[in-house]
Protein backbone atom coordinates (compact mmCIF):
# COMPACT_ATOMS: atom_id res chain seq x y z
CA UNK A 1 0.00 0.00 0.00
CA UNK A 2 1.43 3.28 -1.37
CA UNK A 3 0.19 6.23 0.51
CA UNK A 4 2.37 8.91 -0.20
CA UNK A 5 1.18 11.56 -1.52
CA UNK A 6 2.83 14.31 -4.14
CA UNK A 7 3.16 16.87 -1.27
CA UNK A 8 6.75 18.87 -0.84
CA UNK A 9 6.59 20.34 1.85
CA UNK A 10 6.75 18.32 5.48
CA UNK A 11 3.24 17.03 5.94
CA UNK A 12 1.19 15.29 8.11
CA UNK A 13 -1.87 13.49 6.47
CA UNK A 14 -4.54 11.33 8.39
CA UNK A 15 -6.11 8.32 6.09
CA UNK A 16 -9.53 7.78 7.59
CA UNK A 17 -11.22 4.34 7.34
CA UNK A 18 -15.13 5.67 6.22
CA UNK A 19 -15.05 8.68 4.32
CA UNK A 20 -19.31 8.33 4.61
CA UNK A 21 -17.92 8.83 8.88
CA UNK A 22 -17.46 12.15 10.73
CA UNK A 23 -15.46 10.59 13.69
CA UNK A 24 -11.94 12.28 13.37
CA UNK A 25 -11.70 15.37 15.69
CA UNK A 26 -8.14 16.83 15.10
CA UNK A 27 -7.26 20.34 16.15
CA UNK A 28 -4.41 22.11 16.29
CA UNK A 29 -2.79 22.38 20.17
CA UNK A 30 -4.59 25.15 22.08
CA UNK A 31 -2.80 27.26 24.95
CA UNK A 32 -5.58 26.54 27.34
CA UNK A 33 -4.67 23.93 30.07
CA UNK A 34 -7.38 23.81 33.70
CA UNK A 35 -4.47 23.94 35.46
CA UNK A 36 -2.97 26.82 34.15
CA UNK A 37 -6.45 28.58 34.61
CA UNK A 38 -6.74 27.22 38.17
CA UNK A 39 -3.10 29.14 39.16
CA UNK A 40 -3.36 32.49 40.50
CA UNK A 41 -5.02 35.18 38.49
CA UNK A 42 -3.83 32.25 36.17
CA UNK A 43 -0.23 33.01 36.30
CA UNK A 44 0.95 30.07 35.00
CA UNK A 45 -0.12 31.36 31.25
CA UNK A 46 2.76 33.65 31.39
CA UNK A 47 5.22 30.93 31.81
CA UNK A 48 6.30 30.78 27.82
CA UNK A 49 8.00 27.10 27.68
CA UNK A 50 4.85 25.56 29.11
CA UNK A 51 2.62 27.76 26.53
CA UNK A 52 4.97 26.45 23.60
CA UNK A 53 4.87 23.03 24.43
CA UNK A 54 0.80 23.16 24.29
CA UNK A 55 1.01 24.85 20.78
CA UNK A 56 3.40 23.06 19.37
CA UNK A 57 1.83 19.91 17.70
CA UNK A 58 -1.77 18.70 16.79
CA UNK A 59 -4.44 17.07 19.71
CA UNK A 60 -6.51 14.02 18.75
CA UNK A 61 -9.74 14.83 20.84
CA UNK A 62 -12.02 12.15 22.03
CA UNK A 63 -15.35 11.95 20.38
CA UNK A 64 -17.31 10.58 23.86
CA UNK A 65 -17.37 10.05 27.61
CA UNK A 66 -14.88 6.70 27.87
CA UNK A 67 -14.38 5.41 31.40
CA UNK A 68 -12.50 2.47 32.20
CA UNK A 69 -11.54 0.49 35.42
CA UNK A 70 -7.86 -1.41 36.48
CA UNK A 71 -7.77 -4.00 39.13
CA UNK A 72 -4.44 -3.67 40.41
CA UNK A 73 -2.84 -6.66 38.18
CA UNK A 74 -0.38 -6.76 36.00
CA UNK A 75 0.04 -9.12 33.21
CA UNK A 76 -0.72 -10.30 30.07
CA UNK A 77 -4.74 -11.05 30.24
CA UNK A 78 -6.09 -8.11 29.02
CA UNK A 79 -9.53 -8.74 31.07
CA UNK A 80 -7.83 -7.36 34.44
CA UNK A 81 -9.48 -3.38 32.55
CA UNK A 82 -12.64 -3.07 31.74
CA UNK A 83 -14.79 -0.19 29.58
CA UNK A 84 -17.22 0.83 32.00
CA UNK A 85 -18.85 3.37 28.94
CA UNK A 86 -17.67 4.47 25.60
CA UNK A 87 -16.07 1.62 24.04
CA UNK A 88 -17.57 1.86 20.38
CA UNK A 89 -18.19 4.60 18.07
CA UNK A 90 -21.97 5.23 16.84
CA UNK A 91 -21.40 3.14 13.94
CA UNK A 92 -19.89 0.32 15.61
CA UNK A 93 -15.91 1.02 15.02
CA UNK A 94 -14.20 0.50 18.34
CA UNK A 95 -13.08 3.27 20.07
CA UNK A 96 -11.01 1.87 23.51
CA UNK A 97 -9.86 -1.93 23.78
CA UNK A 98 -7.51 -3.40 26.39
CA UNK A 99 -5.27 -5.84 24.08
CA UNK A 100 -2.71 -4.39 24.89
CA UNK A 101 -2.76 -6.16 28.04
CA UNK A 102 -0.05 -4.90 31.08
CA UNK A 103 -2.69 -2.50 32.97
CA UNK A 104 -3.33 -0.27 29.59
CA UNK A 105 -5.77 0.53 27.75
CA UNK A 106 -5.80 1.72 23.48
CA UNK A 107 -7.09 4.56 21.85
CA UNK A 108 -8.23 3.92 18.29
CA UNK A 109 -7.78 6.81 15.96
CA UNK A 110 -9.36 4.63 13.22
CA UNK A 111 -7.42 6.31 10.68
CA UNK A 112 -3.61 5.43 9.46
CA UNK A 113 -1.31 8.11 9.67
CA UNK A 114 1.75 9.05 7.00
CA UNK A 115 4.73 11.71 7.20
CA UNK A 116 6.80 12.70 3.87
CA UNK A 117 10.57 10.73 3.81
CA UNK A 118 12.37 13.33 6.11
CA UNK A 119 10.09 12.92 9.38
CA UNK A 120 8.73 10.87 11.56
CA UNK A 121 5.62 11.23 14.41
CA UNK A 122 6.25 11.57 17.42
CA UNK A 123 3.19 10.83 19.56
CA UNK A 124 2.44 11.74 23.38
CA UNK A 125 0.29 13.23 26.07
CA UNK A 126 -1.11 16.11 25.40
CA UNK A 127 1.59 18.88 27.34
CA UNK A 128 0.25 20.28 30.68
CA UNK A 129 -2.99 18.25 30.86
CA UNK A 130 -3.38 14.86 33.71
CA UNK A 131 -6.07 12.72 34.01
CA UNK A 132 -6.50 11.03 37.26
CA UNK A 133 -5.55 7.98 37.35
CA UNK A 134 -3.92 7.24 34.33
CA UNK A 135 -0.95 8.32 32.25
CA UNK A 136 0.20 8.41 28.31
CA UNK A 137 2.51 6.59 27.11
CA UNK A 138 4.62 8.05 24.65
CA UNK A 139 6.09 6.59 21.14
CA UNK A 140 8.07 7.55 18.35
CA UNK A 141 6.48 6.09 14.99
CA UNK A 142 8.28 5.06 11.84
CA UNK A 143 5.29 7.28 9.83
CA UNK A 144 7.55 7.79 6.72
CA UNK A 145 7.08 3.92 5.54
CA UNK A 146 4.91 2.14 7.99
CA UNK A 147 1.01 2.23 6.91
CA UNK A 148 0.63 -1.25 8.03
CA UNK A 149 -2.28 -0.58 10.70
CA UNK A 150 -4.67 2.23 11.87
CA UNK A 151 -2.84 4.47 14.50
CA UNK A 152 -3.46 3.14 18.35
CA UNK A 153 -2.39 5.48 21.65
CA UNK A 154 -1.84 3.77 24.60
CA UNK A 155 -2.07 4.74 28.20
CA UNK A 156 -1.41 3.05 31.25
CA UNK A 157 -3.54 3.06 34.64
CA UNK A 158 -2.37 3.92 37.60
CA UNK A 159 -5.02 3.46 40.18
CA UNK A 160 -6.35 0.61 40.64
CA UNK A 161 -10.55 -0.29 41.83
CA UNK A 162 -10.99 3.38 40.82
CA UNK A 163 -13.17 4.45 37.66
CA UNK A 164 -11.41 6.69 35.63
CA UNK A 165 -12.91 8.76 33.53
CA UNK A 166 -11.98 10.51 30.20
CA UNK A 167 -13.98 13.35 29.42
CA UNK A 168 -15.72 14.01 25.63
CA UNK A 169 -13.07 16.56 24.01
CA UNK A 170 -10.20 14.92 25.73
CA UNK A 171 -6.70 15.56 23.98
CA UNK A 172 -6.02 11.59 24.35
CA UNK A 173 -3.22 11.89 21.42
CA UNK A 174 -0.70 14.94 20.71
CA UNK A 175 1.28 14.70 17.48
CA UNK A 176 4.14 16.22 15.90
CA UNK A 177 6.25 15.53 13.24
CA UNK A 178 10.06 14.95 14.06
CA UNK A 179 12.97 15.55 11.59
CA UNK A 180 14.93 12.09 10.43
CA UNK A 181 18.37 12.12 11.77
CA UNK A 182 18.25 14.96 14.28
CA UNK A 183 19.09 13.00 17.15
CA UNK A 184 22.19 11.20 15.34
CA UNK A 185 23.41 14.37 14.32
CA UNK A 186 22.99 16.40 17.69
CA UNK A 187 25.81 16.69 19.54
CA UNK A 188 25.34 16.72 23.44
CA UNK A 189 28.25 19.46 24.66
CA UNK A 190 28.61 19.16 29.20
CA UNK A 191 30.62 22.56 29.70
CA UNK A 192 31.81 24.34 33.12
CA UNK A 193 29.55 27.45 33.29
CA UNK A 194 31.48 31.13 32.39
CA UNK A 195 31.32 33.95 34.46
CA UNK A 196 29.04 35.51 32.03
CA UNK A 197 26.90 32.99 32.38
CA UNK A 198 26.78 32.53 36.35
CA UNK A 199 26.44 36.53 36.58
CA UNK A 200 23.41 36.72 34.15
CA UNK A 201 21.59 33.77 35.93
CA UNK A 202 22.15 36.00 39.13
CA UNK A 203 20.53 38.83 38.00
CA UNK A 204 17.27 37.46 36.31
CA UNK A 205 17.08 35.15 39.33
CA UNK A 206 17.04 38.56 41.53
CA UNK A 207 14.36 40.13 38.97
CA UNK A 208 12.40 37.02 39.37
CA UNK A 209 12.82 37.08 43.26
CA UNK A 210 11.54 40.22 43.66
CA UNK A 211 8.20 39.55 41.42
CA UNK A 212 7.39 36.45 43.53
CA UNK A 213 7.86 39.37 47.06
CA UNK A 214 4.09 40.40 46.25
CA UNK A 215 4.77 40.95 42.89
CA UNK A 216 6.05 44.01 42.94
CA UNK A 217 9.12 43.43 40.61
CA UNK A 218 8.97 43.39 37.17
CA UNK A 219 7.30 40.43 35.42
CA UNK A 220 10.03 37.85 35.28
CA UNK A 221 7.92 36.01 32.11
CA UNK A 222 8.64 39.07 29.71
CA UNK A 223 12.42 38.76 30.57
CA UNK A 224 12.35 35.67 29.10
CA UNK A 225 9.98 36.54 26.31
CA UNK A 226 12.25 39.81 25.08
CA UNK A 227 15.70 37.74 25.71
CA UNK A 228 16.27 40.55 28.34
CA UNK A 229 20.14 40.28 29.81
CA UNK A 230 21.44 41.70 32.70
CA UNK A 231 22.29 45.09 31.00
CA UNK A 232 18.53 45.63 29.72
CA UNK A 233 20.41 47.67 27.13
CA UNK A 234 21.90 44.32 25.79
CA UNK A 235 18.11 43.02 24.60
CA UNK A 236 17.59 41.75 21.22
CA UNK A 237 14.78 43.22 20.82
CA UNK A 238 12.90 40.43 19.92
CA UNK A 239 9.59 39.63 21.49
CA UNK A 240 9.22 35.54 21.93
CA UNK A 241 5.68 34.27 20.66
CA UNK A 242 4.27 30.91 20.57
CA UNK A 243 4.09 29.96 16.69
CA UNK A 244 0.79 28.54 15.54
CA UNK A 245 0.84 25.99 13.27
CA UNK A 246 -0.29 25.65 9.61
CA UNK A 247 -3.50 24.82 9.24
CA UNK A 248 -5.67 21.75 8.46
CA UNK A 249 -6.38 20.99 5.42
CA UNK A 250 -9.39 18.68 4.66
CA UNK A 251 -9.13 16.87 1.16
CA UNK A 252 -12.83 15.33 0.99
Amino acid sequence: MNLHTEQTRPHITLWTLDKNTDYLDVKPGTIKREFLDETLNSHGYHCHPMASANLHGWEFLLPQDVEVIWDGILDTTADHVKVLKGKTLPDGRSLVDTSTANGTITFNTNCFIETDENHYLLLSGPPIYFVDGAKPMNALLRSDIWHASPIQYCWKMTTPNKPVLFKKGTPIMFFVNYPIGLLEKTVLNIKHATEEILLHSSSYGSERASMYEGFNGKNFPMLYKKDVKEDEKASTGKTLKPSPQAPIIENQ
